[in-house]
Parts: C-alpha cells; sequence; structure tokens
C-alpha cells in the first residue's frame, strides 16, 4: 500500500508542474499588458533644413588602373624605388668526357696511304682516321703528338704519354 501512496503524490506532483509550465507558456503568448511602451519618432531635422553642396573632384593624380597610361610615374620624383630587370646567367652544362689515353699512331712506309692512330676511350682501345666520329665524340684533328676531340661544341686534346 506504501507503493501506491507514493505514486500518487509523485503523480500529483508531476501533473502540478506541468500545469504550471502550461499557464506560463500560455500567458506569455497573450499578455494583458505591454511588454515595452510604444516608440515615438521624433525628427531630428527636415530635408528642407539641410544644406545641400555640390561634390567635388579633386582628381590631380594620375590614374592607377589605366591601362594606356601615356605619363608614366617618374622614381626619382615620386621616391618609388625602381627594380633592376633580372638577369638570369647561364651556367654552361658541364659535358663529361670519357677516360682518353692517345697510345700513339702508326704509319705505313709506303707514301700516300693515310696513317693509323691509336687512342684508348673507357679502356677499349680505337683505331682513328682524320674526320672518324666514336659514338657522341667526333675527331677534329690528328697530328703525331695531339688528337683533337669535339663533344657538345667543346673541343679537348689528348697528348700521347
Amino acid at each position: 500500500m506504501k507503493n501506491k501512496a507514493q505514486l500518487w503524490i509523485v503523480g500529483a506532483a508531476v501533473l502540478l508542474i506541468w500545469s504550471l509550465v502550461a499557464y506560463r507558456f500560455f500567458d506569455l503568448k497573450n499578455p494583458d499588458t505591454p511588454v515595452a511602451p510604444p516608440s515615438t519618432f521624433k525628427a531630428i531635422a527636415s530635408s528642407s533644413d539641410i544644406e545641400r553642396k555640390p561634390f567635388e573632384y579633386y582628381m590631380n593624380y594620375s590614374e592607377p588602373f589605366a591601362l594606356n597610361q601615356k605619363s608614366k610615374l617618374n622614381s626619382e620624383n615620386t621616391g618609388i624605388k625602381k627594380n633592376k630587370p633580372v638577369v638570369k646567367k647561364k651556367i654552361p652544362k658541364k659535358i663529361i668526357w670519357p677516360e682518353i689515353i692517345y697510345i700513339g699512331t702508326m704509319a705505313s712506309p709506303t707514301k700516300g696511304e693515310a696513317k693509323s692512330y691509336f687512342v684508348e676511350i673507357d679502356g677499349k682501345t680505337e683505331t682513328l682516321i682524320n674526320q672518324d666520329s666514336i659514338g657522341t665524340l667526333k675527331v677534329l684533328n690528328l697530328t703525331t703528338d695531339s688528337v683533337w676531340f669535339e663533344k657538345e661544341k667543346e673541343k679537348k686534346a689528348f697528348y700521347i704519354e
């Protein structure tokens, strides 16, 4: 029985609280008294009292957004420093030469026959004549004491050891 009495008391308290919430909600919807007094409008000045002045344009400066501007600003007069144009330095491409050793020449005792020149390129022995080429190397000049090669427009001489 004791549990039923507590249940009736809790139920009555819940009903009372919800009825107060509903009363406050509906009482705010339709208040009897105004919350704030109505505002009144008071003109500060009429439009006839205001003195109107024409707007003046001060256009004694150059247009900053003009595309075809005839007169450019002089940096000496304005105090603006001009940047110097950037000049890119051409860095020559480093050419990697193979290991070349000039060994010597061999000539035929018969006149009129071309001499043979022996060169070791990266450990491989090659026989050369004038205007010959090996891979990217082009033979420019062959003498008894030196051999001139050209690789990618760079010339280099190799002397007999």
